[in-house]
């Protein structure tokens, strides 16, 4: 709990600081053009969250490991090959430490996405 914690605060220290600069900026110089600059702003940031979270943010707090073959593999295999579904990567990681009610979720942009089994 407190290295989570403490790798919180130092994301927040270093992405906090150009977010709100970002954020002043765009109201300082938007004139009436305000909320779509916002919004654009809000895009790309979300854009670049969605790319590095994957990479860099999710493995400072989780050990990922690939899924081992066998039964579950093929089965969650032939379900995204079923759905047409951009699966890279098939990682397991155990997310007891810090939920007890999901069992999986997804990563990524739609190119590299990965499916996380707790």
């Amino acid at each position: 709990f407190i290295m989570d914690t403490l790798k919180s605060l130092l994301i927040g220290l270093v992405f906090m600081p150009p977010l709100i600069g970002g954020f002043t900026w765009i109201l300082q110089r938007a004139g009436p053009w305000v909320p779509i600059q916002l919004w654009a702003f809000y895009l790309v940031v979300a854009l670049f969250f969605m790319t590095i979270y994957p990479v860099v943010i999710a493995p400072l707090f989780s050990k990922f490991e690939t899924l081992p073959e066998g039964t579950l593999r093929t089965k969650i295999e032939e379900l995204a090959g079923n759905l047409k579904f951009p699966l890279k990567k098939l990682c397991r990681t155990d997310g007891s430490q810090r939920s007890a009610h999901s069992n999986a979720y997804i990563l990524g942009p739609a190119r590299e996405m990965q499916k996380l089994e707790r």
